[in-house]
């Protein structure tokens, strides 16, 4: 989403708001700043990111508010880290009418004319990889299970919205990330994920 932003963005600037700064919610964070980064090396942009912390993961209100403030300082691209802050994400990018990039669930009809894409959560596939664990040796592994785009877990959603050139970028994207050509992050031993910042896969990591 951090690389759709900053390909779609007119005025070079674009915004994530999240909830609280712990730590599932800093990985969307940290994953959107590196996927606009990426977008600013390898697409010639020069996106800035308004990021922003609204305290607390259910009040639409205080989200609207930033995201407004985000929309005054420049920005024409709101993308919310998700759960009860995305209404008001969603309500304040129809009411100054930029574009609106959705996290954890479809929340396109929250601003259909303004949804340009998003992320959202299939659990199933990881539920059934851990109790497909369970059922062949009585165990589990001994590293989480995270929802990824490798397991279907994540799940790619991409409206008319997105002009074709753009989203002809983030489906090669995405299927490259999912066939490991490039690589978004590293699971070390101890099952702690480690970002790249979106390098080819197999190459150290840094930043």
């Amino acid at each position: 989403m951090g690389v759709a932003a900053a390909l779609t963005t007119k005025t070079g600037k674009v915004s994530i708001i999240g909830g609280l700064d712990v730590s599932g919610i800093a990985w969307t964070t940290q994953g959107f700043l590196l996927g606009v980064k990426y977008a600013n090396q390898n697409f010639n942009k020069n996106v800035s990111v308004i990021n922003t912390f609204v305290g607390n993961f259910d009040d639409p209100a205080a989200s609207q508010s930033a995201a407004a403030t985000a929309v005054s300082q420049g920005a024409d691209v709101l993308f919310c880290s998700g759960d009860g802050i995305t209404e008001g994400v969603a309500a304040e990018a129809a009411k100054a009418n930029v574009e609106f990039l959705y996290n954890e669930f479809n929340a396109t009809a929250m601003a259909p004319a303004n949804t340009y894409g998003g992320v959202g959560f299939s659990w199933t596939p990881v539920f059934e990889s851990a109790i497909n664990d369970w059922l062949d040796s009585h165990s589990f592994s001994a590293q989480p299970y995270y929802a990824s785009f490798f397991n279907h877990g994540l799940t790619l959603g991409l409206s008319p919205n997105m002009p074709s050139n753009d989203a002809t970028i983030i489906n090669t994207l995405y299927t490259n990330i999912v066939s490991g050509n490039v690589q978004v992050y590293q699971q070390l031993g101890n099952g702690t994920l480690v970002y790249s910042p979106l390098t080819p896969a197999y190459t150290s990591l840094s930043g």
